[in-house]
């Protein structure tokens, strides 16, 4: 598992939880967290990495993924759950493969005020294939990468659940703000 974070005490432990009998290694990298993200990231036994923030999402991800030792990289925000019923069907994924493979995972995004959820999908699983890395400074994605080594991308039925967008209104603004600038 390979995360970036920043002062995510409120979301973390539910996210090493939902994942801690899945994964081997726990990768964490901290951009600043003030919080006791990293006091929780150590009872998980995570190896944590500092990173200079740089507005740029992509940096901090392949900085992640630069210590991975397993033959898969599952990525995730602090703010997601593997939901119990996607541990086999995951586990199942993980086979050796030759080349690069990335997986499409489902996720349930719960939207703010009881307006549901949202449904979408994005690369959250891939081979840990010398040359497959991030790009987007927001948003950021890996299928550049894949596609430019002729990966195969494949479809799952695993499924995250993402509660980000149930923040209350002045974090959820925060964020927005963020996301603006970047964008």
């Amino acid at each position: 598992l390979c995360m970036i974070v920043k002062n995510e005490e409120k979301f973390l432990e539910g996210c090493l939880q939902s994942v801690k009998n899945v994964v081997d290694q726990i990768i964490i990298v901290d951009t600043g967290s003030t919080d006791a993200t990293i006091d929780i990231a150590r009872r998980f036994e995570a190896e944590i990495h500092s990173f200079e923030w740089c507005d740029d999402f992509s940096a901090a991800r392949n900085a992640s993924i630069l210590h991975a030792a397993g033959k898969w990289i599952l990525w995730m925000d602090a703010d997601e759950r593997l939901i119990p019923e996607s541990i086999p069907v995951l586990k199942k994924l993980l086979v050796d493969e030759d080349g690069p493979v990335i997986y499409r995972i489902h996720i349930r995004n719960y939207i703010r005020k009881d307006k549901g959820i949202k449904l979408s999908s994005a690369h959250r699983l891939f081979t840990n294939f010398k040359g497959i890395m991030f790009s987007g400074r927001i948003h950021e994605q890996v299928s550049q990468s894949a596609k430019a080594l002729n990966g195969e991308e494949r479809e799952s039925d695993v499924i995250l659940e993402h509660l980000g967008y149930a923040l209350e209104e002045y974090d959820q603004h925060q964020k927005d703000k963020r996301n603006r600038q970047l964008l």
